[in-house]
């Protein structure tokens, strides 16, 4: 299959490969109970307002507060403000056609202008939450159909860029502005293009029923949280089939494949025959496309190219740094520029495609070959910039500077996709280095001869130790327990404990209660002791205060 879409159902979870020219073109993993999608529409109230960076936190009824920046809120907000006022105050939905729309606020207006704690307000979501960042929002709403886009409190009419034609444009304005209703502003999709009066009005009619809507359940809304969903999976279809062309679409659910097939049916019904169903159930889906070493090499940290080379891929939280190799490409026996050249063309292919896939944004930085001729250089950016606007999210670059590095800075559509092949090694938690033997021999002779002589501990003490920790004290004819025996005179009983890692141990006393851990245990295994000597040195820090 050159062009499909494939979609495997794993228990909540649904696991979608885009390909394109028979290479993955994105893997997404979403989940059944997704928390915020975009497009999702929220009552919410401003919990706090932060002037020096321009925007408010918004609780809409999440652990997480969502993120609204000052250039998200409608230039209109004011008309909104006072729609939904009402709206609330009455329990009754309102026809927004009699509100009189006011000249829109200007982009100087700071934020404290424009919202005030405690205010109720509603948002949509704008970009799902990522990492430990709740939502980006917007007090903006816009209502997607399969051929325009609806954006209440608005009075502009606009065309989709993708549309080329002038006279098509016009006409496409002059239709809008006939059937758009009164403070309702209307944009052309890429599809609106050649369509009938007839097949538009009935878009903007299915569109402001769904408005309407909106609007009975915002007015039935006694507490924060979400009043419309964006959709169901079977929705989200629409974004993968919109401006694109696949040759099928391949579900291994039979329950989510009459639901794809029921919405299509409405939406794209000259694409609801291309959806087949997957019923080999003791094959998986992606085996039999022959996918599965495709999807561990696009998510693997070396990226191999075609002719020798490969990318380095380490994303970070500031940034994702990508390194171009040419491996076995440096034997080809030709010209150094030359295969700089080709190396760096092949792995800009390979980048648009990995950082779409991955879903990667932010600040991107490519380490490219050195390219001393200018002409290349260009080339090798001319090349990024083409694959690029493939790409459906926004992105930008740079030209390659001095030191041979392009960055590209990419819109954050959704949660990067991290695929965990394994667990944590226990004995280094994911870090790839433990420490060495005799620095937690020594950790371990300080704590020792602190309990007993700060603590005083009395009597016994047992110290319990992994498995080759202990044969390592115990090596020779005196053990370390007689030691520790003749040195403090109290017997310290060393315990094989196989549930620990080489670097962690544990001290409790003769009642089994901790009183010390390694300082590289896990988070949590902290000591009495530990928070005894916090609270002392804490009370210090008072006092010298």
């Amino acid at each position: 299959m050159a062009n499909g879409i494939i979609i495997n159902v794993v228990g909540n979870h649904y696991n979608t490969l885009l390909l394109k020219g028979n290479e993955i073109v994105e893997y997404r993993k979403e989940s059944r109970a997704q928390l915020h999608a975009v497009g999702d529409i929220y009552v919410g109230r401003v919990k706090r307002i932060v002037p020096s960076v321009n925007a408010a936190f918004i609780d809409i009824g999440h652990d997480r507060h969502g993120f609204l920046h000052k250039s998200d809120v409608s230039p209109f907000e004011r008309e909104i403000s006072a729609f939904f006022g009402n709206v609330f105050r009455s329990r009754r939905a309102k026809d927004i056609t009699k509100v009189v729309l006011g000249e829109p606020m200007g982009k100087d207006r700071e934020v404290t202008e424009l919202l005030r704690k405690d205010q109720k307000v509603i948002v949509q979501v704008s970009k799902e939450a990522i990492s430990s960042k709740g939502p980006r929002l917007s007090t903006s709403i816009a209502l997607f159909g399969r051929y325009l886009v609806l954006l209440p409190f608005d009075a502009g009419v606009s065309v989709s860029r993708r549309i080329a034609r002038l006279a098509e444009k016009k006409r496409l304005k002059n239709l809008l502005s006939s059937i758009s209703p009164g403070n309702f502003g209307v944009v052309a999709r890429t599809d609106a293009e050649g369509k009938s009066a007839a097949v538009l009005d009935e878009d903007v009619k299915r569109l402001y029923r769904s408005w309407e809507k909106i609007v009975a359940a915002i007015a039935k809304q006694k507490t924060l949280g979400r009043v419309m969903s964006a959709g169901s999976f079977t929705q989200s279809i629409d974004n993968y089939l919109y401006g694109a062309d696949f040759d099928k679409v391949v579900v291994d659910d039979e329950q989510l494949y009459n639901a794809i097939k029921k919405h299509l049916s409405v939406t794209y019904p000259e694409r609801a025959e291309k959806v087949y169903l997957y019923s080999d159930k003791g094959r998986d889906i992606f085996s039999y496309f022959n996918l599965k070493k495709k999807i561990a090499s696009l998510m693997g940290r070396e990226v191999p190219l075609k002719g020798g080379g490969y990318l380095i891929i380490e994303p970070t939280e500031a940034l994702c740094s990508i390194d171009v190799n040419t491996g076995t490409f440096a034997l080809s026996g030709r010209a150094q520029e030359e295969i700089s050249l080709d190396t760096n063309l092949r792995a800009v292919r390979e980048v648009a495609r990995q950082i779409r896939a991955r879903g990667l944004g932010g600040i991107i930085a490519i380490d490219l070959i050195d390219m001393p001729d200018p002409a290349n250089r260009r080339k090798v950016e001319a090349a990024l910039r083409k694959y690029l606007k493939e790409d459906p999210a926004k992105s930008d670059m740079r030209p390659i500077d001095k030191f041979g590095v392009l960055l590209i800075t990419r819109e954050r559509t959704r949660p990067p996709l991290e695929i965990e092949d394994g667990e944590k090694c226990y004995h280094c938690y994911g870090t790839g280095k433990v420490q060495p033997a005799l620095d937690i021999v020594a950790l371990l002779e300080r704590e020792v001869g602190l309990l007993a002589t700060k603590h005083k501990i009395k009597r016994k003490m047992f110290v319990h130790l992994h498995p080759f920790l202990l044969a390592y004290l115990n090596r020779g004819l005196v053990s370390k327990s007689l030691r520790w025996y003749v040195k403090y005179g109290k017997w310290i009983t060393l315990v094989e404990d196989a549930t620990l890692s080489v670097r962690e141990y544990k001290v409790f006393d003769t009642q089994k209660n901790l009183i010390a851990v390694s300082p590289f245990g896990k988070k949590g295994d902290e000591s009495p002791l530990e928070q005894m000597d916090k609270a002392d040195l804490a009370v210090t820090n008072e006092v010298e205060e």
